[in-house]
């Protein structure tokens, strides 16, 4: 019977990650983007500076 209702709502676990999901998609969103900058540009595109 939990089994059931456990496939039925799911646990904790799945819900936490649900939860965050769009949270993370959102941070993951500009890596496409970003990936082939070079190290200059990449740092001209933030406040970091050495």
């Amino acid at each position: 019977m939990f089994g059931f209702l456990k496939r039925f709502f799911g646990d904790n676990n799945e819900k936490e990650i649900k939860r965050m999901q769009k949270t993370v998609d959102k941070i993951n969103a500009p890596e496409p983007s970003m990936q082939n900058l070079t190290d200059d540009k990449l740092m001209s595109s933030t406040d970091i500076k050495n």
